[in-house]
């Protein structure tokens, strides 16, 4: 009944879950486990002092190149579970 009732024909608005996956605090995990729990937490601080994504504070820190930051924090390659 619930299922039928609420859950039925309920889409995922893909780009709002994109935006939500890129600009979480926890992609620093991803960081501390590259770079040390310290520097994760520094990037982790610095994103959330000034409005940044991980990828873009990480990158303001010098901690990841461009290019780097865009491989090991693309949300699709960490979720796929293939």
């Amino acid at each position: 009944l619930f299922a039928h009732n609420c859950v039925k024909g309920i889409q995922a608005n893909r780009e709002e879950c994109a935006a939500q996956a890129e600009n979480t605090l926890s992609l620093a995990l991803v960081i501390s486990m590259v770079f040390g729990y310290e520097v994760g937490v520094k990037v982790a601080k610095h994103a959330h002092k000034e409005g940044l994504s991980i990828k873009h504070a990480a990158i303001d820190l010098g901690v990841l190149t461009p290019e780097m930051a865009n491989d090991l924090l693309d949300t699709y390659m960490l979720t796929d579970s293939k």
